[in-house]
């Protein structure tokens, strides 16, 4: 796996490896998911990953991808 990636679940337990995103660096978050809406983060770099999992927390919700200095979110009004 080239390609593997940390993942981290706010309030659930469930560690492991993601692979196929392609993510080589960076990281991205996200309280958008099908069968939960806690926080989900998967990245290659821990620090990429507490800042895209404060993003979203900022946000109140959605969607964050964060690599290095760069910064990008879509807050969502939905669950989460």
């Amino acid at each position: 796996m080239t390609d593997a990636a940390a993942p981290a679940v706010r309030n659930k337990i469930g560690l492991g490896l993601v692979s196929g995103l392609g993510l080589r660096s960076g990281a991205i978050a996200t309280t958008i998911a099908h069968d939960a809406h806690h926080l989900l983060v998967v990245g290659a770099d821990p620090v990429d990953m507490l800042a895209a999992a404060r993003a979203v927390a900022a946000a109140g919700g959605g969607l964050a991808v964060v690599r290095e200095t760069w910064r990008r979110s879509c807050p969502s009004r939905s669950p989460g």
